[in-house]
């Protein structure tokens, strides 16, 4: 049984206002240009998000202070429990990479009062996805995200410069993404861009993060320790409430997967491929006030597909068989367990892999 490690992710995502000064510094992060500000909570922040996009890439030569173009992508963008889980899917093409692939998981924790940003790209080299993590607040219609280690406390209060990512001019059908690093005199130099246009709107649906997707014919992990979650893919429904959603992410690198459980409530979580130190998963749960991340470890057999998540005091162990049916065991810390039997209600597996 191949043992997955398990733990959280980084995302390296943002943008800015227009405007770049003959010297690379941003006069706009000055004077930004900002949204309007989201109404409500700060889980409203990223609703100008939601949808799909094409996405032009550009990138600041460091030499000459030179923009070019530089690659573009399509992006999705869902959400989860309500808006609180913000999951983005994005697919292009970026410098030397012509397959560009990535995705991100982003929330508000309640705790830190600021947002939560989780991301893998695997870019050229898949086999050694992982997950990273940004942090980040919305002042004044703009989202600035740092590394984690940087904060010092609630909120935004930062004991250092890095490489950040900013998040900005959000309007209907645009918005922007910039990365910058540390300057002279407190000033900043954005090298990279990338510049949204909208291509549709949401799904009117807040509940459903990911339509279910089967692996492609032609995966960026083609490996069978990769392929051993195929099996999972579909949508699985039983009885008492018990639901099982599992979706091919990162080109058939990883999985996707929404549970909803009786007595658990639901979690959203993520099962990368990485063959060089193994897979990672993080799980979001729904409660009435905030999300939690967790880390949970996995264990696959690859033979079988028989897939064991475990974290805190909860265990899950997935099995599937040829009829289409999905067992799966459910068992707490106190030695409670159940067993539930789920059958594939749509998206029939393509037997050719497509």
């Amino acid at each position: 049984m191949r043992t997955y490690v398990l733990a959280s992710l980084t995302f390296q995502l943002a943008a800015l206002g227009s405007g770049l000064a003959q010297d690379g510094t941003d006069p706009a992060l000055d004077q930004p240009s900002v949204s309007e500000p989201s109404k409500g909570m700060p889980v409203d922040d990223f609703g100008f998000w939601l949808g799909t996009w094409d996405v032009q890439n550009f990138r600041r030569d460091r030499t000459t202070g030179e923009w070019s173009a530089d690659g573009q992508a399509e992006a999705a963008i869902t959400q989860a429990f309500g808006g609180r889980l913000v999951v983005e899917q994005w697919n292009g093409t970026s410098g030397a990479f012509e397959n560009t692939f990535g995705i991100s998981l982003r929330y508000f924790d309640e705790s830190l009062k600021r947002w939560v940003v989780l991301l893998s790209w695997p870019s050229g080299n898949p086999v050694t996805a992982g997950f990273s993590q940004m942090q980040g607040v919305f002042e004044d219609g703009m989202c600035t995200l740092y590394p984690p280690s940087l904060f010092t406390g609630k909120g935004a209060e930062l004991s250092g410069r890095a490489t950040r990512f900013v998040f900005s001019d959000a309007a209907e059908d645009s918005c922007l993404w910039t990365m910058q690093i540390p300057s002279a005199e407190d000033r900043w130099t954005s090298v990279w861009q990338m510049q949204f246009q909208r291509t549709g709107m949401p799904e009117s649906e807040t509940h459903k993060p990911f339509e279910v997707e089967f692996p492609p014919q032609t995966c960026a992990c083609s490996q069978s320790e990769a392929r051993a979650l195929d099996r999972l893919v579909g949508e699985w429904t039983g009885e008492d409430g018990f639901s099982v959603r599992v979706t091919s992410v990162n080109r058939g690198c990883g999985v996707f997967v929404a549970l909803e459980s009786p007595g658990f409530g639901e979690f959203f979580g993520c099962v990368l491929h990485n063959l060089a130190s193994g897979a990672t998963m993080s799980r979001f749960v729904h409660n009435e006030a905030t999300l939690s991340l967790e880390s949970w470890g996995a264990e696959l057999n690859q033979e079988s597909s028989e897939l064991v998540l475990s974290g805190g005091e909860h265990k899950f162990l997935f099995e599937t068989n040829e009829e289409g049916v999905l067992r799966v065991r459910q068992t707490e810390g106190s030695g409670d367990s159940a067993e539930f039997v789920l059958e594939r209600v749509r998206n029939q597996p393509d037997k050719s892999g497509g």
